[in-house]
């Protein structure tokens, strides 16, 4: 039998690191000795690279180089195909539903109202011309990986310092803090990452906190602002991605909207609202890509008890969301890749 090794393309040689184990670039995301062979091990070998996290054995790894179907794979190896012949999907002990879904009643999310919409509206105007005229905002958007085209299409702003404004001017009632004082409406100085409605309205508001005081939370958002989860990119028939925050679905889209809808739910245990809930189970394929800690595995069980449709698809090992792959020039994009051929 034929290994991984016979099919390494040129200029991506291995060299032997121990008695059975070969490392070298990665064909799919480059490096020096982030891809790594194991040739005696499965059919013809497993590979796994470290970067993308790219892995299988040398069937999977014909497939994926070669473009070549499952028995093609197997001959080339020198494996005898399955029968029926593999499709490389994992296979789902729970049963099969049309639409994906297995039981879960969506809820209507509460939206802002005109006045509160307006607020957010002029203080988006603000935080975009500041965006254009700090370099300091620019600066943050590039080293999380965001391009100039992608901050100006989806009108993502800087607020260069916190703000404190009155509450009725956001359409919000009177409140009061522990000492009594009458509180105000906080808006974060960082990053601004507005949604928007059907009519072009600004119904919420996610500000990545910058700078952010140690074991504070990252995000903030200003009261009233919309709480139904953020979607970018949907269309008809599209695998989407769900992710924890507004920035990984802004990531993913920008890297990858042409292949799949991007959906931030806010938080790891959020649930979809009555629209998203009818984009993902429009959905050939949802891959679930919460956080790669506790939080994210208690979240993602969720879908995966409720949707036959989706898969659980971590960012590689060593990162913890699509904000560590940003840093890397089309990870993000080779990494959805992989997780859809994982599934097909």
């Amino acid at each position: 039998m034929r290994s991984i090794v016979d099919f390494i393309p040129a200029g991506y040689e291995l060299k032997q690191v121990t008695a059975g184990e070969m490392a070298g670039p990665c064909p799919w995301c480059g490096g020096r000795d982030r891809f790594h062979v194991w040739p005696g091990k499965g059919k013809g070998g497993r590979y796994w690279c470290r970067g993308c996290g790219r892995q299988g054995d040398g069937i999977q790894f014909l497939r994926d180089v070669e473009g070549m179907g499952y028995r093609d794979a197997c001959r080339a190896i020198g494996a005898t195909p399955a029968t029926p012949a593999r499709s490389g999907r994992p296979v789902s002990k729970r049963p099969a539903a049309s639409t994906g879904l297995i039981s879960f009643e969506s809820r209507m999310c509460p939206e802002p109202n005109a006045a509160w919409c307006r607020a957010a509206g002029n203080f988006l105007t603000f935080a975009v011309a500041a965006m254009d005229r700090e370099s300091e905002g620019q600066a943050y958007a590039a080293s999380r990986g965001l391009r100039p085209e992608t901050v100006a299409a989806l009108a993502i702003g800087w607020n260069p310092s916190d703000l404190y404004q009155p509450r009725d001017v956001w359409d919000l009632p009177p409140a009061w803090n522990e000492r009594g004082k009458p509180k105000s409406v906080w808006i974060a100085s960082g990053l601004v990452i507005p949604s928007f409605d059907a009519a072009g309205r600004v119904w919420a508001l996610k500000i990545r906190r910058v700078p952010c005081p140690e074991g504070k939370d990252k995000y903030s958002q200003p009261a009233g602002s919309g709480q139904a989860p953020f979607v970018l990119l949907p269309g008809k028939g599209k695998p989407v991605v769900i992710v924890e925050s507004e920035l990984d679905a802004v990531l993913v889209a920008q890297e990858a909207g042409s292949l799949v809808a991007a959906v931030a739910l806010r938080s790891a245990g959020n649930k979809p609202d009555a629209a998203t809930l009818a984009i993902i189970k429009a959905a050939p394929v949802v891959l679930i890509a919460l956080d790669r800690d506790e939080t994210g595995k208690k979240g993602a069980a969720w879908w995966l008890a409720n949707f036959t449709t989706a898969f659980r698809w971590m960012v590689p090992s060593g990162h913890k969301d699509v904000g560590d792959l940003a840093k890397r020039p089309g990870l993000v994009r080779a990494w959805i890749e992989a997780g859809l051929r994982a599934t097909r």
